[in-house]
């Protein structure tokens, strides 16, 4: 192992051994649960023991508590600081020129097939309404293409955002439970942990995909927990996080990063330019009574 003044990392990738390990049960039992569990309930069905049935049914839940804790977890520790990535070239400047949405939040939920794998994308919204309206419509087209939804939330609570969802016919329930669908609402005691942290996450979902025959993966965030303690050293770290991922992805992700309106004109006007250029493409959700 080598060490750092505080913390040891684990030689081979890098990481601290803390989150290492969190990855690597993370790994174990997402394998576990889409790999193996259902093949021994199957074998003890067709045995006719339903006393092992149940036994691994019992399992099989625990392991998804497991897991969703160790994803809870993951995520608020990883939400938000630099990694300088090698895996994807970032596209800035004038090449964002051409990636600009503008529209009410029906308007914009037309274009949305228009968004391509590997596209980190910001989205400034007026409103909940209006957010509320998108990511909606985005998630059902994302699950019938047959996709992992990631979904973060600040402003709204997971109930709430399930409420959404199941308002437009999303079987929230069984996308939850077969694990193409996760709500995860993230909470004032994040930390900020490692960009690298989340690029690794991803890797680990990516596998999954590949193993489970999906098409893609999308993540929906709210960045509204930057804004949470109202102070410079957060914009600082808002933007060192931003600018730690790529503008394009080399694998198929689409990444929307939500940013309130008022959240995002609390920016120096260089903040937001900076802002917008670590990102591919710029959505900007209309008001319908003012803009």
């Amino acid at each position: 192992m080598t060490q750092s003044s505080n913390t040891s990392k684990h030689e081979t990738t890098k990481l601290e051994n803390t989150t290492y390990n969190i990855l690597a049960a993370l790994g174990r039992e997402a394998d576990f649960l889409y790999s193996t569990i259902d093949t021994y309930i199957n074998d003890a069905q067709k045995a006719n023991r339903q006393d092992l049935v149940k036994m691994w049914n019992t399992i099989k839940q625990d392991r998804e508590r497991h897991l969703q804790m160790l994803i809870s977890h993951f995520v608020h520790r990883s939400i938000g600081v630099s990694y300088k990535t090698s895996i994807a070239t970032r596209q800035t400047g004038n090449m964002l020129s051409n990636k600009e949405l503008r529209g009410n939040a029906f308007e914009i939920t037309q274009q949305l097939d228009g968004i391509n794998y590997g596209e980190h994308v910001i989205l400034i919204y007026p409103n909940l309404d209006s957010l509320r309206e998108i990511y909606s419509q985005y998630c059902r087209n994302a699950l019938e293409n047959n996709e992992l939804v990631l979904l973060l939330t600040y402003y709204e609570t997971t109930d709430r955002v399930r409420q959404t969802l199941k308002e437009i016919g999303i079987e929230v329930d069984r996308h939850e439970k077969e694990k193409n669908l996760m709500i995860i609402e993230d909470i004032t005691k994040t930390y900020f942990g490692s960009g690298h942290d989340f690029l690794f996450f991803l890797d680990i979902l990516n596998k999954q995909k590949e193993k489970r025959g999906k098409n893609g993966i999308s993540v929906i965030a709210d960045m509204g927990i930057f804004y949470h303690f109202q102070n410079k050293t957060n914009k600082d770290v808002l933007i060192k996080f931003e600018s730690s991922l790529p503008a394009k992805f080399d694998i198929k992700l689409k990444r929307f990063c939500n940013y309130h309106k008022r959240d995002f004109d609390r920016l120096e006007e260089q903040e937001k330019q900076d802002l917008l250029e670590h990102h591919y493409r710029h959505i900007r959700v209309l008001h319908p009574m003012i803009d």
